[in-house]
């Protein structure tokens, strides 16, 4: 860049001596007046670019002199934001006010436009604006660049939340419509719980918290408080697809959850509960936690030595003309590879959302790891055929009580009877796939509360995503037109365009030949669950009889080949159903569950014009193989005209 110097007399107001714009080095000679300040000032030819460099100035005098650097708005503004070790924000507002009669000069510099973004923040917080200070953060959030540094935001998200623990703290001590707390007042316990435990996260002490902690102590109630993390499968995300059809869990319990109890000697019967989750805590990982981490990682690598193994085995059969399942076994060796392309991809993508929130925290830690809490108290209604699988929260469960998703903090106050429990307490984020630490507390009237963990998940998860495409030429729809019982059962004629649903054929992994005479039994718990707005499910577990042209072993053959393992009642439940069936060996009406004999898992809509995507998850204790039917394996011709 060619540079411009100019030597300044400033009581004078005149140009002593200047170069001109030229990129090779410049200099000049002048007689200096004693006593008289002179200005050296370095520019480029273009005033609107934004460049940036190193340069140099040296400077000969014969007498003594003082060569100072003359702070400009830009090394103020640098200052504040970058150079000190405690940043000065303080001033930043009246720097970006100073500069605003030159914000055609300073138009598309980054550091002038982090200034102004600070400086919002920085005035909203000096006015104790919270809305406004978490508006301020979100653009800022939304324009981050280089210019804005993690722990900009960090610093003014931690002030935030202080303002909001202020302002819960005061609610709950000075109840609107109600006596405050310090004149004989009732406070609102379930707002002083999670206010405290906020404060903690934060180390945000005042006189309110103060006045919080003393509250609790004189009404004699015991506090239980864990920490956890929403990680990988738990990091499950809220409870409820679609508000018009009623609550649906969708993957929702598979979040953390703490079984409700108390301590002997405490109250048994009807008292009044408080529970509160706060975005962010101390993670000190439960005994057996970490081994639970660590099981997954195991886990997954064990599905990636089989998947290997799968490979191995169908290459071995690639040039030969004979196949378990496929009539081309080239086909079968490009679907085994895949497979095993996407158990490693989930396994990239868990190290790296572990090295991505490792660097988070390095860095001063995410501003916020949720957009919103929330937390449930549920009890169980049935626990199904494979309740044995689920240690804690089951499909059928009635939810007692809901604190909302909130940001940062939610809470609840309600009353149980512990002895129409058990009761198990589900904390979750709204957004499914955010990790990071949470804050659970329980408070309880009469009792000393404690809130057990309950057991991982620790069996196989298979979740499979799919989709009933629009095609008016091939309809699908149910099985049945209309549910049919007792007699007329046995009568029902299966609908044609039912074949034309997603099918999965699976097998147990551990019975993989059909030479194998090995009698395995497994138990199976499948859930399905759709986008689709009020959609009305149903689930179909079959088996094929032996067929004189079509192999069985491929796809659902026609109607009287059908041999019904297990189904869901009647397509009535929308958003979400599940079926559990046990398989073995002898399930069916053939003997084996191998690749020679699998069963087929169909997912089908009552309404025949119907798509959308849905997801389904097949939990079982054995490992399994579960394979999706191509549309170019599909041999049975289907006519639904």
């Amino acid at each position: 860049r060619s540079l411009w110097t100019a030597l300044l007399c400033l009581i004078r107001a005149q140009v002593v001596v200047e170069s001109p714009y030229e990129a090779a080095p410049k200099s000049a000679v002048f007689d200096a007046l004693p006593n008289h300040p002179y200005f050296i000032v370095i520019c480029t030819s273009d005033p609107a670019a934004a460049v940036g460099g190193k340069l140099r100035v040296t400077s000969i005098v014969v007498n003594d002199y003082i060569l100072e650097r003359v702070d400009t708005i830009q090394d103020r503004v640098m200052n504040a934001l970058y150079k000190l070790e405690v940043p000065n924000y303080e001033v930043l507002p009246e720097l970006v006010r100073e500069a605003g009669a030159l914000d055609a000069v300073f138009a598309g510099q980054a550091m002038m436009s982090a200034a102004r973004m600070v400086g919002t923040m920085e005035s909203m917080r000096v006015a104790n604006n919270e809305a406004g200070l978490r508006a301020a953060i979100e653009t800022a959030r939304r324009s981050a660049g280089e210019s804005i540094k993690l722990h900009m935001l960090v610093h003014f998200n931690l002030q935030r939340r202080n303002m909001m623990v202020e302002r819960l703290l005061d609610q709950a001590l000075n109840p609107p419509g109600r006596k405050p707390w310090h004149l004989g007042g009732e406070p609102l316990y379930d707002s002083l719980l999670a206010s405290i435990d906020a404060s903690h996260i934060l180390k945000y002490q005042s006189d309110n918290v103060t006045r919080s902690k003393k509250a609790i102590a004189m009404a004699g109630l015991k506090v239980a408080t864990v920490s956890g993390m929403f990680k990988c499968e738990e990091a499950a995300g809220c409870h409820g697809l679609h508000e018009e059809d009623g609550p649906h869990p969708g993957l929702w319990r598979e979040n953390p959850a703490y079984l409700l109890t108390t301590a002997e000697g405490s109250t048994s019967g009807s008292t009044m509960l408080c529970l509160s989750i706060n975005d962010g805590g101390e993670i000190l990982e439960e005994e057996g936690e970490e081994s639970f981490m660590q099981w997954k990682a195991a886990e997954l690598e064990a599905r990636i030595a089989t998947a290997q193994a799968w490979v191995q085995k169908c290459s071995k059969k690639a040039g030969k003309k004979a196949a378990k399942l496929e009539e081309d076994p080239a086909r079968a060796l490009a679907k085994a590879e895949a497979n095993l392309q996407e158990l490693v991809a989930q396994q990239d993508a868990r190290k790296q959302r572990e090295a991505e929130y490792e660097a988070l925290v390095a860095a001063g830690g995410p501003i916020d790891h949720f957009d919103k809490v929330g937390v449930h108290l549920v009890c169980n209604t049935w626990g199904g055929v494979a309740k044995e699988l689920f240690a804690g929260v089951q499909m059928d469960h009635e939810v007692k009580a809901f604190s909302g998703y909130k940001k940062d903090t939610s809470f609840l106050l309600t009353e149980v009877d512990l002895r129409k429990g058990p009761y198990f307490i589900v904390p979750s984020a709204f957004t499914r796939g955010l990790e990071g630490p949470f804050t659970l507390s329980a408070m309880m009237v009469g009792a000393n509360v404690q809130l057990e963990r309950v057991p991982s998940f620790k069996h196989q998860r298979y979740p499979l995503l799919g989709e009933w495409r629009k095609d008016l030429k091939k309809p699908k729809g149910p099985r049945e037109l209309k549910p049919a019982v007792g007699k007329d059962a046995k009568n029902v004629v299966p609908e044609k365009s039912w074949n034309l649903n997603p099918q999965y054929r699976v097998w147990l992994a551990e019975n993989g030949s059909a030479h194998v005479h090995k009698k395995v039994t497994t138990t199976l718990r499948i859930v399905l669950q759709t986008e689709v707005p009020r959609a009305r499910l149903g689930l179909h577990v079959m088996r094929n009889l032996p067929h004189p042209k079509f192999d069985s072993k491929v796809e659902v053959l026609e109607a009287k080949f059908q041999v019904v393992v297990a189904k869901t009642p009647v397509y009535d439940t929308p958003g979400e159903v599940y079926v559990d069936v046990k398989l073995s060996t002898t399930s069916g009406k053939k003997e084996g569950c191998s690749s020679d004999s699998p069963f087929f898992i169909v997912p089908s809509l009552d309404d025949k014009k119907a798509s959308g995507r849905f997801t389904m998850i097949v939990y079982s204790d054995k490992p399994l193989v579960i394979e999706p039917l191509e549309e170019g394996e599909r041999n049975l011709k289907i006519d639904v005209r």
